[in-house]
């Protein structure tokens, strides 16, 4: 069975027998990158490595029989070996020095998986304030610049009352000149002439 089946096998088995049902979940408590896991469900990656086939092994309590994860076998469960008579238990080959490791390597192991998913988890923590920092960084940016616009914005807004009051005060001039102009001219018109009969011949 290619290794891309068994990985596919192996999340069937702990959708239908844990609490985990996403492939988030699956990433968080392996370490294995998600986009990964999706890529192997696709098919997109059709031969997955050992590492991270050992990797979902561990984290789910190392139920999977070792031959089976390297196609060896056709039994899937640990559990499954151990129902079985001694003699067929012998044929699988699971419960070899080679294919069964001692506590203190599975401990190691284990440990060793959680130590790169707390590295894994502390990377992405790391991209995750450097993205704070530049959205950050650019919101400051824009708030400088509205800023910078609403003080233009309001120098703008200063210099064009000054310019309507200086307008008003000019247009006011003009009016007051008008209306001293009109009354010297309704002034003049109702003086007497000198000559009402007009001017006498010489």
């Amino acid at each position: 069975m290619k290794s891309n089946e068994i990985f596919k096998q192996m999340l069937d088995w702990v959708y239908a027998n844990t609490e985990v049902h996403n492939q988030a979940e699956i990433a968080r408590r392996t370490g294995v990158n998600e986009v990964t896991i999706s890529r192997i469900l696709n098919g997109k990656i059709q031969k997955v490595k050992q590492e991270t086939i050992r990797k979902v092994n561990i984290a789910f309590g190392s139920v999977f029989n070792p031959a089976w994860l390297r196609g060896d076998s056709d039994i899937m469960l640990i559990d499954e070996i151990r129902k079985q008579p001694d003699e067929s238990r012998a044929a699988t080959h699971v419960c070899s020095h080679d294919d069964t490791p001692d506590m203190n390597s599975l401990i190691n192991t284990a440990l060793s998986a959680k130590d790169e998913t707390i590295e894994s988890l502390r990377r992405e923590l790391e991209a995750k304030d450097a993205a704070v920092s530049f959205l950050n960084e650019q919101l400051k940016d824009r708030t400088d610049i509205m800023h910078s616009i609403r003080q233009q914005a309001e120098k703008i807004t200063s210099k064009y009352e000054s310019l309507l009051q200086e307008h008003q005060r000019l247009l006011h001039h003009i009016n007051v000149n008008i209306g001293t102009i009109h009354d010297s001219n309704l002034s003049i018109a109702a003086e007497p002439t000198a000559f009402p009969y007009g001017k006498p011949e010489k």
